[in-house]
């Protein structure tokens, strides 16, 4: 199957899913989930942009870039709360 075939507005939302779920899992409140995928969502997209050359990244690393770029502190809240 060719990265122009795929569902992308299916794929999205699945893969926000997966990357909400990650990121409970690492530790941050739903709230602050929610608010980091949102943040990012143009980011998320373009990991997943059917113009990309590139492999599409796993929702558990996205997760994990998103804590390790500082947007969630330990207390499970983002910088911005």
């Amino acid at each position: 199957m060719l990265r122009k075939d795929v569902n992308f507005e299916k794929i999205e939302e699945d893969f926000k899913s997966d990357i909400y779920t990650m990121m409970i899992a690492l530790g941050a409140t739903e709230n602050v989930a929610i608010q980091v995928i949102e943040d990012n969502k143009a980011k998320i997209k373009g990991w997943i942009e059917p113009k990309g050359t590139g492999t599409i990244i796993p929702a558990a690393r996205v997760a994990r870039m998103l804590i390790d770029d500082g947007e969630i502190l330990k207390n499970g809240k983002t910088k911005k709360q």
